[in-house]
């Protein structure tokens, strides 16, 4: 029985520009197909099988196309490096932006309800990261929790997602914020595969599983951790603890 050979780091170096010259080679085929798709869809009839092939095919492209995006932004998020002297971004400001942008939206078209408490204690402290990165980190987390309502939600049952921002009680070097929603929450199974990359319990041509590990990437970018608490009928609580520059 033959022994396995370690691959050198140039050996992982070569693979790495061969996968993201194959993920532009694809996306690349993907904006053709997107095109010609659009293309169809407006020279055929409408409510008929080949115009429904036509949307499907648009539909299923572009689904690939945005997984593509998300692995491009795992591989950039693994790659980056802080000065932590000055790649500070203010998560309260962060969070308060989005919220304004997308609060409205969320309760007129699907009743879900932001809330958003901050500690006197965390007022305007700042935490090492990139603002680009960090806020796709939030929205990566309000978006798994709006998912939290897509099914089998209890009818009457307020939808609600709130965000906090404290201090946690024994390490001074981080700031915690939690995501939490009054959503069906996790059974055990799917709350020890949630972080796996490309988990979903959910239809996996709506749903790619790269969420959570876009959040996790981050955060051990800016070495951050991530807490998930979850019953079934109780919700979720994600915990995020970003690390605050105390030197």
């Amino acid at each position: 029985m033959g022994t396995l050979k370690k691959r050198t780091s140039h050996q992982y170096e070569e693979m790495g520009r061969l996968t993201q010259g194959l993920l532009h080679n694809i996306n690349n085929s993907l904006g053709s197909i997107i095109g010609f798709s659009e293309f169809l869809t407006e020279d055929l009839e409408a409510n008929t099988p080949p115009h429904a092939f036509a949307e499907n095919i648009k539909s299923a492209s572009e689904h690939i196309k945005d997984l593509i995006r998300q692995m491009w932004t795992l591989n950039a998020i693994s790659e980056i490096s802080y000065d932590e002297a000055s790649d500070q971004v203010d998560m309260s400001e962060i969070i308060e932006t989005q919220l304004l942008l997308i609060s409205e939206t969320l309760f007129k078209n699907m009743q879900i309800s932001m809330e958003f408490d901050i500690a006197d204690s965390v007022a305007n402290t700042k935490v090492i990261g990139f603002h680009g990165y960090l806020t796709q980190m939030f929205l990566e987390l309000v978006s798994n929790a709006i998912e939290a309502f897509e099914e089998h939600s209890e009818p009457g049952k307020p939808k609600i997602i709130s965000v906090t921002l404290s201090k946690p009680e024994q390490d001074s070097e981080y700031l915690c914020m939690t995501v939490t929603d009054t959503g069906d929450g996790m059974e055990q199974e799917v709350l020890d595969q949630c972080r796996t990359p490309f988990f979903s319990h959910r239809d996996a041509s709506e749903h790619h599983g790269l969420g959570l590990t876009i959040v996790d990437t981050i955060l051990k970018s800016t070495r951050g951790n991530m807490d998930i608490s979850s019953e079934p009928g109780m919700g979720t609580t994600i915990s995020i603890y970003l690390r605050q520059n105390v030197s």
